[in-house]
């Protein structure tokens, strides 16, 4: 995983780092599902689900910022 960067780092005008912030949210989400599909246990898929719907509201989140740049 790559430093941390938080969306109001990238500021309105930076919508380069606002776009690397979204792939980076894609590739999380993604290894997730595939983690999620190679087989765990009841309670690592309880975990993987929250760990999974937390991606996509952050997903949700950062579509919401996109719109108002």
């Amino acid at each position: 995983m790559n430093e941390f960067i938080s969306v109001f780092d990238t500021g309105a005008a930076n919508f380069a780092a606002f776009k690397g912030i979204r792939e980076e949210i894609y590739d999380l989400e993604t290894a997730v599902k595939r983690h999620m599909d190679a087989g765990l246990t009841a309670e690592d898929m309880e975990k993987a689900r929250s760990v999974y719907a937390g991606v996509q509201a952050a997903d949700r989140i950062l579509a919401a910022l996109a719109e108002k740049m």
